[in-house]
């Protein structure tokens, strides 16, 4: 998986106290690149992670598979 560096988060984000964790894969769940803003907890790299390749393999985002699971 790669690392990205270089990156930036819009400004509003940051002055919210909002800090972010990225994860992003192919169609097939495969890692391809990965941002975790400083003060994000190390433990959130593996549900961020869990969470893209979920969307990925049901083709539909983490809160509409949360609402098909408990239907």
């Amino acid at each position: 998986m790669k690392r990205m560096t270089g990156c930036r988060i819009s400004g509003t984000e940051c002055v919210q106290g909002v800090v972010v964790c990225v994860s992003i894969v192919d169609a097939a769940a495969y890692p391809v690149a990965y941002l975790r803003m400083d003060g994000r907890a190390p433990g959130c790299i593996d549900v961020c992670n869990r969470k893209a390749r979920t969307a990925a393999l049901f083709h539909m985002d983490s809160a509409d598979f949360v609402l098909a699971a408990v239907s």
